[in-house]
């Protein structure tokens, strides 16, 4: 458990250095520096790591899926939250990506057939139920930036990181199919490629929307500091610790404990960001996690019973 908790601590740890970056950097600019670094880091511990994997025997079916992989797993989810980090709270970002193992249900059920109980989508609307007053309130957690667009009853920059949060949860799926599919690709291997290549999309994007200078002046070293940390920390070690941790607990066990990552980054938030912190956040975050407990009461059980036998 304390390893779990370790974990999300580290994925908290990196919204706070992701939300103080921005004084320094353009968002997008910056996440693409951080995934193409961290792909080729990725991609060199593989080499020295694993046995090399013939470009020949990928197939154009894989190829394919690598491609999805760094569109959605990386480009769309980290571009997203880095520039909805310019308007939200720290808190408040974790809070949304904390929905992707909801959006991970439908992508199972729509790609591979995934049943879905009615206890699964009884939790999914608990938690959907427990998020909306954090979306249509913004006086319950502060946080929305008044330059930000409305679209209906949330903002713009809370629906780009609804996008982020449905994109890393179809990335992880198919993260889950290409490594059952080939027993050869590693972690290290699809992060290199899918980093990389999501990092130049969020590079293109940057050279198209993003005002020069992409780094504010006098601010290089700060930039510098800030994206390697954050690469060392998410990219490089906490994305393969969830790996690890995936082989010696079930995916139900890591993914129930993710409700303590928007708390975690809530705290952090307040203490060293000086962000509000209202109980609202924490009576939704109880709410969130009831509905993530009855979304997987049925793993749970499961797993309890293989156990006994």
């Amino acid at each position: 458990m304390i390893q779990i908790m370790l974990l999300y601590a580290l994925y908290a740890v990196v919204f706070i250095f992701s939300k103080q970056a921005l004084l320094f950097c353009k968002p997008v600019f910056m996440t693409g520096a951080r995934m193409v670094t961290a792909g080729f880091c990725s991609y060199i511990l593989h080499r020295l790591w694993f046995h090399r994997i013939p470009l020949t025997s990928i197939s154009r079916l894989d190829a394919w899926y690598i491609f999805l992989l760094a569109v959605f797993n990386v480009y769309l989810t980290n571009a997203n939250e880095a520039w909805s980090l310019q308007y939200l709270s720290a808190g408040k970002v974790a809070f949304i990506y904390n929905l992707s193992p909801f959006f991970s249900l439908f992508f199972s059920w729509w790609m591979f057939g995934e049943k879905i109980t009615w206890k699964k989508i009884l939790g999914m609307v608990i938690a959907c139920a427990a998020i909306a007053p954090l979306l249509v309130d913004e006086n319950a957690e502060t946080i929305v930036d008044g330059t930000t667009r409305m679209f209906g009853l949330i903002s713009v920059a809370e629906l780009v990181m609804i996008i982020a949060s449905a994109a890393t949860a179809l990335g992880w799926v198919l993260m889950k199919y290409l490594m059952d599919q080939r027993s050869d690709f590693n972690s290290y291997f699809l992060n290199g490629i899918s980093l990389t290549l999501g990092g130049m999309f969020c590079f293109a994007q940057a050279y198209a929307f993003e005002a020069q200078p992409y780094v504010v002046a006098g601010h290089v070293s700060d930039f510098l500091w800030y994206m390697i940390i954050m690469m060392i920390m998410q990219n490089l070690v906490a994305y393969n610790f969830n790996a690890y941790l995936l082989t010696i607990h079930s995916a139900t066990l890591v993914i129930l404990f993710s409700f303590v990552m928007p708390i975690m980054t809530a705290l952090l938030g307040a203490v060293l960001l000086n962000e509000p912190l209202t109980w609202q956040f924490f009576v939704c975050s109880f709410g969130v996690a009831i509905g993530l407990l009855i979304f997987y009461q049925q793993e749970l059980a499961e797993e309890k019973r293989e156990k006994i036998s």
